[in-house]
């Protein structure tokens, strides 16, 4: 049976540990040892990325299928809208807000809500305004980039990523 990734580097790490008691004529051996160990972790890398490449080209597909069912969504859903509005404007054209049949009742009512308000931003006086005080991160990222210390902020590490080649 293959070990795991998961043994293998454990394998790996405990040779490590194990490097500091190795004598002289221990040492070739130890050496084969973790040089065969690295070869099978180096396998496993290369089947993890063609594993990783499979599932990539899986979910590409799967996002493909995704856009190409919200537009045909989006197709269904405009037409059920000018369906309504041309029933609606028909109905507004003969002179009637409700018509019932033996399957459906079609009535033209108001909009529920708040009424629609339109502000021009311009003339608005600042007694009507709202002060809102925010954080000016950038101003905080250069005090901070320049090596100052700040009580309330801190620079996060960067963190790391595999890249595969």
């Amino acid at each position: 049976m293959n070990p795991t990734l998961y043994e293998l580097t454990g394998n790996y790490k405990t040779l490590l540990d194990l490097a500091g008691s190795m004598d002289e004529n221990e040492l070739q051996t130890f050496n084969d040892t973790l040089d065969a160990v690295m070869g099978e972790i180096e396998v496993k890398a290369d089947g993890y990325a063609a594993v990783m490449t499979e599932i990539k080209g899986r979910a590409n597909t799967v996002s493909a299928e995704i856009n190409r069912l919200k537009a045909i969504e989006d197709r269904l859903n405009f037409t059920i809208k000018r369906m309504e509005d041309r029933l609606k404007t028909a109905m507004e054209e003969i002179g009637t807000k409700d018509i019932k049949t033996d399957l459906h009742r079609f009535r033209i009512v108001g909009n529920g809500g708040k009424q629609k308000m339109i502000i021009n931003d311009l003339c608005v006086p600042d007694s009507y305004k709202e002060q809102i005080l925010v954080p000016d991160k950038e101003k905080i990222r250069k005090v901070l980039e320049s090596g100052e210390r700040l009580p309330f902020a801190y620079l996060e590490d960067r963190g790391t990523h595999l890249k595969i080649d």
